[in-house]
Formats: structure tokens, C-alpha cells, sequence
């Protein structure tokens, strides 16, 4: 009994911890590829999509959506903005 408490004493622990560490980097690793999997190219394709949005083209949106646009100002601006 008195090697086993040595044997815990001396760090022999410290593997166990990073083995934990591991565990939950895999686990994290594998659910983020099924996600993305599940979630097809057009998920993908819509997130990068969305982080290059113009402020511009939110503006506007608000604009028409307050009614202070008309729809053809709308589709007319939107599409200078687009380019």
C-alpha cells in the first residue's frame, strides 16, 4: 500500500491529466467535422458569405424594411452595391 501512495506521490498522474486533455480534443475535433458534414457545403458557403457582407447592404435592408425606400430603389441600390 505504501508504493501505491509513492507511486500517485510522485506525478505519475500528470499523463492521466493530459490523456483527459486529449480525450476531450478529440471528441471536440470529431464533432466539428459531423457538424460540418451534416451541414453540407451550402452551410458553408452561407458562413463565409456572411462574414464578407457589405455594412452598406445592411443599411440599405434597414432602409427598406422601414419603408423609407421604395422596392425598385431598393433592388436598384443594392444592386450598384453589389457590384
Amino acid at each position: 500500500m505504501h508504493t501505491r501512495m509513492n507511486y500517485y506521490h510522485y506525478g505519475v498522474m500528470q499523463p492521466d491529466i493530459l490523456g483527459t486533455i486529449f480525450t476531450i480534443l478529440l471528441i471536440v475535433l470529431i464533432a466539428l467535422a459531423i457538424g460540418r458534414l451534416i451541414g453540407g457545403p451550402r452551410a458553408h458557403h452561407h458562413l463565409r458569405r456572411s462574414l464578407h457582407r457589405s455594412p452598406a447592404l445592411d443599411i440599405l435592408e434597414e432602409r427598406f424594411a422601414k419603408g423609407e425606400i421604395t422596392k425598385e430603389e431598393f433592388e436598384e441600390k443594392r444592386r450598384a452595391i453589389i457590384g
